[in-house]
């Protein structure tokens, strides 16, 4: 049993970690649709 808490917590910052990615993820999706409006006006 004792080798499962390793487990959870290599988990836990993995999702940490995508969650992180996928904040920035959404930021640069608005760079990109801001430029993106400036080039079409």
């Amino acid at each position: 049993m004792m080798s499962s808490a390793p487990d959870i917590a290599d988990i836990l910052d993995k999702s940490r970690e995508l969650d992180r990615l996928r904040k920035e993820q959404e930021d640069v999706l608005l760079e990109i649709n801001k430029m993106h409006k400036k080039l079409h006006n």
